[in-house]
This record gives structure tokens, sequence and C-alpha cells, in this order.
């Protein structure tokens, strides 16, 4: 039975597709580094797979104006973060996304942009923290002994 059982699991691990559950980065609108003529009412930022709204959305203007966030960020068609913005006047802007992927795991990243044509291209005043915390390196560590526990038990 034991044996059967090794083989069965040994199989499953070698004809199992990897599963890459982290979502990936596409595009955003606007681009990082942008320079356009007209304000947008939102930054979109697009990724390869399922995300969820992150707790660290912000988006501001670089002179120290503050927030520029008009509501809440939300998700369309499962891949798309949305962040709105408020009215924006020439200037440079800075905005961090932060979703969470499929997978559960948080991502951000930050991206500028300037309004007002023949501007130089901004730099992000924002930035994204490293999610590598000891909170997550202990519940991790403790997820994967309880799997070489259920192993050694099995």
């Amino acid at each position: 039975m034991t044996r059967r059982f090794l083989l069965v699991v040994a199989l499953a691990l070698v004809a199992a597709e990897p599963a890459w559950g982290h979502a990936t980065f596409q595009r955003s609108t606007p681009a990082n580094g942008a320079v356009l003529a007209k304000a947008p009412r939102t930054v979109r930022v697009a990724f390869d797979s399922g995300v969820r709204v992150g707790p660290r959305n912000a988006a501001v203007a670089n002179d120290g104006g503050g927030s520029v966030l008009q509501g809440k960020p939300r998700v369309v068609d499962r891949k798309t973060l949305v962040i709105p913005l408020q009215r924006l006047g020439e200037g440079d802007y800075s905005v961090r996304w932060s979703i969470v992927s499929d997978d559960g795991h948080q991502e951000e990243g930050v991206l500028a942009f300037a309004v007002g044509e023949g501007r130089a291209p901004p730099v992000a005043t924002l930035t994204a923290r490293g999610l590598v915390t000891w909170e997550r390196v202990l519940a991790r560590t403790l997820w994967f002994l309880g799997i070489l526990g259920a192993i050694g038990a099995a």
C-alpha cells in the first residue's frame, strides 16, 4: 500500500504542470515616465492573471500637494487595477499600485507621470516596500514544517 501511494504521488508530481500564481505586471496607462498633454482621470495597471485591490495604493502630487486619489481603487476584468484620480493640473505625479494576486501574494510598484507638454520626464516620490517581513517568513516556515510533518506521518 505504501509503495503504491508513493508511486502515485511521484507520478502526480512529475505530470503536474507548474503553477505560477504571482500576477505579473504587464503595462500601465499612463506608462512610467510619460509626459502627457492632458491629465488622465485614472491610472490603469494590467496584469497577466487575476488580482484583488491591495492595501497600499496611493497617488500624490510630487510638489508636496498631497493625495490626488478620487475614491477607492477597484479591479476590472479581474486583471486590471484602476486607480481613480482627481482633476489634475500641470505638474508631476507619483502613483503606487498595490495588489494581491490570486495566490495571496502582495505586490507593489511605483510609476510617475507628468501633465504639461515640454516637461522633463518625472521621477517618482513614492516608494514600494519590500514585502518580506518576519511574520511572513515565520508563516511560510511553519507551513513547510507542517507539510514535512504530514509527509513524515504518512
